[in-house]
């Protein structure tokens, strides 16, 4: 699909020691060139989309990620971090175009 429109959750937390940061972003996206910036200098795009799940891909200009999100159901990743954890869930609806 050239033309989408993907409404997105993301809920993105860094836990550590003695602290937890938390943010939760919900947009709409429509085009592979729009980019979601997340915690720990990583940036989401959304490169594909079927009618039952799209593909993110997920990089920080070291690591590169790439996962199926199915509509069905939200998707948490554990990405990687030096001295925390850093889990991302991400869901989304698409919209009719």
């Amino acid at each position: 699909m050239d033309e989408f429109n993907i409404t997105l959750t993301i809920r993105d937390v860094i836990c550590c020691k003695n602290c937890k940061d938390s943010n939760k972003l919900t947009t709409t996206v429509t085009n592979s060139s729009q980019t979601i910036e997340l915690k720990g200098n990583f940036i989401l795009n959304i490169v594909r989309v079927t009618n039952t799940y799209f593909t993110v891909i997920i990089q920080n200009g070291i690591e590169t990620i790439i996962r199926n999100i199915f509509v069905s159901s939200p998707v948490q990743l554990c990405l990687p971090c030096k001295c925390a954890t850093h889990i991302l869930t991400i869901s989304g609806i698409i919209n009719n175009t």
